[in-house]
């Protein structure tokens, strides 16, 4: 097979969807999809790169999943993959088992990424803290948009699939986050829609609509967040978290703009938002990302 993505870094944004039952899908269809996508970027010469804990589900955890596909690929066939790029923000980094370091650091390269200077963390902050108050819960905000930012700047495009659309620790769901940030700087972006959640989303607002998960209603159906929202803007009255703003931002967008950034044309791209044939999705991603 021709290495036709060689020196890309393709990032890829995906957790679990609450869609994925009612749209008769389970974790292991989202799991074989992205297994398949990592399987063939490291067949064209790509690099991936992923943000997330490697600790956060042991029984599903889509980092796992990945760094095993490397020994995995690289055991069958005599052209060696990069290493994948695990982005973690602080203070995943800091707890990170020294010895899960050592079992992966022929697998993972590590890219560990500061809390924002400006942040000011008066007590060592733990990640078994979760998002027990409000002040770690904006902690937690900060840390992870920033490795969102730190990320989006080295990946040349990004794949959406699935993704929470609440019980997140960040300012918006992550993988809205990450669309819009890969759509702001003008990265190749595709966006997968068979499995449901913050993916399908961002499609619905690409295609005009108000989605209801991209609402300040829907998301404070869980106070916790509600107190976040207030807390993160009175301290950020420049650069507020406003449904509203990013809903208009994807609309803004739309299909044609998607295309132009992506390298598909706009029927390509509506059946990558409907399509359940895994064949099928990385075949016109691939087309995309060799035209990009």
């Amino acid at each position: 097979m021709d290495r036709i993505l060689e020196n890309k870094i393709v990032g890829i944004s995906i957790s679990e969807s609450s869609d994925l039952k009612r749209l008769g899908f389970g974790h292991m269809h989202l799991q074989d999809t992205m297994v398949e996508f990592a399987r063939h970027l490291f067949a064209l010469g790509a690099q991936v790169a992923y943000g997330g804990d490697v600790r956060y589900d042991p029984e599903f955890n889509f980092a796992t999943i990945l760094f095993d596909l490397v020994e995995t690929y690289n055991n069958e066939y005599s052209e060696k993959t990069g290493k994948i790029l695990n982005f973690i923000c602080y203070p995943l980094y800091e707890t990170l088992d020294p010895s899960i370091r050592a079992e992966l650091k022929n697998k993972v390269q590590w890219i560990e990424v500061k809390p924002p200077v400006d942040l000011i963390i008066t007590e060592p902050f733990s990640d078994t803290q979760s998002c027990l108050t409000t002040e770690s819960y904006y902690i937690w905000s900060r840390c992870l948009s920033a490795m969102r930012f730190n990320m989006n700047e080295e990946v040349n495009a990004r794949i959406i699939l699935g993704g929470k659309t609440a019980n997140y620790k960040g300012k918006y769901p992550g993988i809205v986050e990450e669309a819009y940030l890969a759509l702001k700087s003008g990265k190749p972006t595709y966006l997968l829609g068979a499995y449901g959640g913050a993916s399908l989303a961002i499609i619905k607002a690409l295609k005009g609509e108000f989605p209801e998960e991209l609402t300040e209603e829907y998301q404070f159906k869980n106070e916790n967040y509600k107190s976040l929202y207030s807390h993160y803007n009175s301290k950020h009255v420049d650069d507020q978290i406003n449904y509203t703003t990013i809903t208009e931002f994807f609309q803004s967008v739309g299909v044609s703009g998607l295309s132009k950034l992506n390298g598909l044309s706009e029927e390509n791209n509506l059946i990558l938002f409907d399509t359940t044939d895994i064949s099928e999705m990385i075949r016109i991603v691939v087309k995309g990302l060799n035209k990009k």
